[in-house]
């Protein structure tokens, strides 16, 4: 099951790298280093802001949508998201449109500002939407509206740069603009599958449950993102657009990954606990883990063979040293993060204790702007680098002691050992490639050889039971039957 849903995940994954890589390769070049970083400011306001709006109510549709459809209830289910929506949505958007006309702040980023406000607003009715889908198995449909969604933002973004004056605010309306659209088409049918009365106590426990969330990811952004802020005020924008650029390479790469693997496993692990039983729940988490492993350990450490060559391609020249620096250790950081969010931290939600969760990230969060503000008088943007693998390094830590007394989530050691090896043995086939004259050569040469000897490796030492993974996606094959997926 888990295979063909990663399978049927891939164009969402895919968009989310165009965006990504693309997004790093042509904003570097559109725009000045001080612009890049008055965009990579607003980008990271707006994960400040939309997590403690909309994330909780965003959390509860994908998690209550499984017992709702078992009750018969999700004409219910679905009114109560809308209500709650609108009960937030309404004075959120007063409040935001007083801070984009009164906040002080440069012309330039009040209107970034006021695009990205208004693309959370529609963005997070997108995001209800998506849930559904993604909480009903719905992969093809989810596939379909986010892939869209994504490459349409991403392709207006930069016709709004090219095209008109915005500037740094050109991809926030072209966030907006996608949203707007995928909304046009989606709404209504939301609209009537909410034909019901809402339920106010069902709001409650939809609050009760996903509010935690939404601070642990306030507090888990804060690690990913105040840095931003600090080197704003510390070292200035300049300083931030630089830092962000090779953030962004790494940091993106890694959580695409994660978050396609989080896509397709979440879901899958809370149905086993509903239908099953925690002992299925653990055996959906044990594969989840390994999966994980298998992808976003040979991505961060091929990040790091590779950050000079991905560096030249993929960022304009005023980026290029610096991104190369910052770009191992974000990719470390990156993975540290993703196994965190995407799966020790599942361990709250199964067990329904997600209040737990913000209290681990506050020891992170505060350690990483203590960390900030010694060190980047001292080191520059190297300081922010240095804080974040050690805030996420602490996070992992606490949230793998503190999960386990919740719901003891399975950790497959031996499988670990396997992929670390494999790992060992790509990095070995990368560094012996030679640099050739053109970076884009280069960095082909190395990922085509880290790719080809990490899937043999694994094949040959069953890693990650990666056999069996590959059978569910084409039965009959590999010696997998199809009854056996």
């Amino acid at each position: 099951m888990l295979g063909r849903h990663l399978l049927g995940y891939l164009p969402v994954n895919l968009a989310q790298v165009i965006v990504g890589f693309g997004g790093v390769w042509a904003l570097t070049r559109l725009l000045e280093t001080g612009e890049y970083g008055q965009y990579a400011v607003i980008m990271a306001a707006m994960s400040f802001l939309h997590v403690p709006l909309f994330t909780w109510i965003e959390a509860g549709a994908a998690r209550f949508y499984a017992r709702a459809a078992s009750r018969g209830e999700t004409r219910s289910h679905f009114a109560t998201l809308l209500a709650i929506y609108a009960a937030v949505a309404l004075p959120a958007s007063l409040i935001l449109a007083l801070i984009t006309v009164f906040a002080p702040m440069p012309e330039t980023m009040r209107m970034a500002f006021a695009f990205m406000a208004a693309s959370i607003l529609f963005r997070s009715l997108v995001k209800l939407v998506l849930e559904s889908y993604r909480a009903e198995h719905r992969v093809r449909r989810y596939g379909l509206t986010e892939t869209l969604n994504l490459l349409g933002g991403f392709g207006l973004g930069l016709a709004f740069i090219m095209f008109t004056p915005l500037r740094a605010a050109g991809p926030f309306a072209g966030l907006l603009c996608a949203a707007v659209i995928v909304l046009a088409f989606e709404a209504p049918k939301l609209i009537r599958r909410a034909d019901a009365a809402p339920d106010w106590k069902r709001a409650r426990t939809y609050a009760l449950y996903g509010l935690p969330i939404s601070l642990s990811l306030i507090l888990s952004h804060a690690v990913a993102t105040s840095d931003r802020f600090l080197i704003a005020w510390i070292l200035g924008d300049a300083s931030v657009g630089v830092y962000s650029a090779g953030y962004a390479l790494a940091d993106r790469t890694i959580d695409v990954l994660f978050i396609w693997i989080g896509l397709a496993a979440a879901p899958l692990a809370i149905t086993a606990l509903e239908q099953g039983g925690r002992d299925k729940a653990r055996e959906a988490a044990r594969r989840n883990a390994m999966m994980m492993a298998l992808v976003g350990a040979p991505a961060a450490i091929g990040l790091g063979l590779v950050a000079d060559p991905l560096a030249a391609v993929m960022t304009g020249e005023a980026f290029r040293d610096q991104a190369a620096r910052i770009i191992p250790w974000i990719a470390i950081s990156g993975f540290l993060n993703g196994f965190m969010v995407y799966y020790l931290h599942e361990a709250f939600i199964l067990a329904k204790r997600t209040r737990i969760i913000p209290l681990v990230m506050i020891a992170p969060a505060v350690l990483n702007v203590a960390l900030n503000l010694i060190l980047l008088p001292r080191m520059g943007v190297m300081g922010a680098v240095v804080a974040t693998v050690a805030a996420y390094g602490l996070g992992a830590v606490l949230s793998g002691v503190m999960g386990r007394r919740y719901f003891p989530l399975p950790l497959p050691w031996g499988e670990f050992a396997k992929v670390g090896a494999a790992c060992g043995v790509m990095a070995l086939g990368v560094w012996l490639v030679p640099a050739f004259g053109a970076a884009f050569v280069t960095l082909l040469a190395k990922a085509v050889v880290g790719a080809v000897i990490y899937a043999a490796a694994i094949w040959a030492i069953d890693a990650g039971e990666i056999r069996a993974l590959a059978g569910e996606i084409m039965p009959g094959r590999f010696g997998v039957k199809e009854a056996a997926a």
